[in-house]
């Protein structure tokens, strides 16, 4: 039998100096990518953990009992920073200069124009709950003694609540799902004011009514739709002992969820379909 030739080809001879440099580069391109492929695991690639070699999985397994809690970055990935913001007219400066005076010769530093680098640090505001006080005048005319009495403009909300504040005690209850009572607990260690349940819940129900009109414009254009899927799931809600159910019907453009108390025939006739 005869045997097989280690290499098919024979090497190349340079005839010059210059070739062989050539040679010699081209030869150190293709090492570096076969040492990277044989760098690569399931941890910097995407290579299945199985492929692994015995000692990528040792390592691997080593490296899981030492820091089963601790997640940061894999060998090999690639570092994302974040963009330095753009500063607007409230935002705040602290120059770090150095010292004035050289530690060798004591003569004066000059510091540069330009700083060499920027360090941004991200903080909520120390803002407090904004209060508008309306103050309503009484008077009474000169000639004759009738009284007069001033009136809230029309912008002027009717209770204690403004428009801002009503906005925020909404997007806690429906997108994060705070209850009425975690919503009160939120709003008295964020701003050290407090409001009663009876004004968070009637907060609520106000935005609710205002939405009324978009929430059913949104169901009617979904069942003008060709295609419409429809779904329903149980809903709990702030401890309740009885269960809700959420139902939801979409389109290719738009959804319309609303949560009842049932997920019957009559319901699925009213949303579904």
């Amino acid at each position: 039998m005869k045997k097989k030739k280690l290499y098919e080809k024979d090497a190349p001879q340079p005839s010059n100096l210059i070739e062989a440099n050539l040679l010699i580069q081209e030869l150190w391109q293709k090492l570096r990518e076969y040492e990277d492929k044989l760098k690569q695991s399931s941890r910097n690639s995407s290579k299945s953990p199985s492929s692994d070699t015995p000692e990528a999985k040792a390592e691997r397994k080593k490296l899981k009992c030492l820091v089963a809690e601790i997640r940061w970055a894999q060998p090999g990935h690639t570092g994302h920073k974040r963009p330095l913001a753009e500063l607007s007219d409230t935002d705040k400066i602290i120059e770090c200069k150095p010292q004035a005076c050289c530690s060798a010769c004591h003569h004066h530093i000059n510091v540069n124009e330009q700083c060499s680098r920027r360090h941004q640090v991200f903080d909520l505001p120390k803002v407090p709950l904004e209060i508008i006080e309306y103050q309503i005048f009484h008077g009474h005319c000169e000639y004759c003694n009738a009284t007069y009495k001033g009136e809230l403009p029309e912008t002027a909300p009717k209770g204690q609540i403004g428009a801002r504040l009503m906005s925020h005690i909404a997007v806690l209850a429906a997108k994060y799902h705070l209850s009425v009572s975690q919503t009160r607990q939120l709003l008295l260690d964020q701003y050290g004011v407090t409001f009663s349940t009876g004004a968070i819940s009637e907060a609520q129900g106000k935005v609710s009514s205002m939405l009324t009109p978009t929430h059913q414009s949104l169901k009617e254009h979904i069942h003008k739709a060709l295609y419409v899927h429809s779904d329903e799931t149980s809903h709990f809600r702030n401890g309740e002992q009885g269960t809700r159910w959420c139902w939801l019907i979409s389109s290719q453009d738009a959804v319309f969820q609303t949560v009842r108390y049932f997920r019957n025939k009559d319901n699925a006739k009213i949303y579904a379909w």
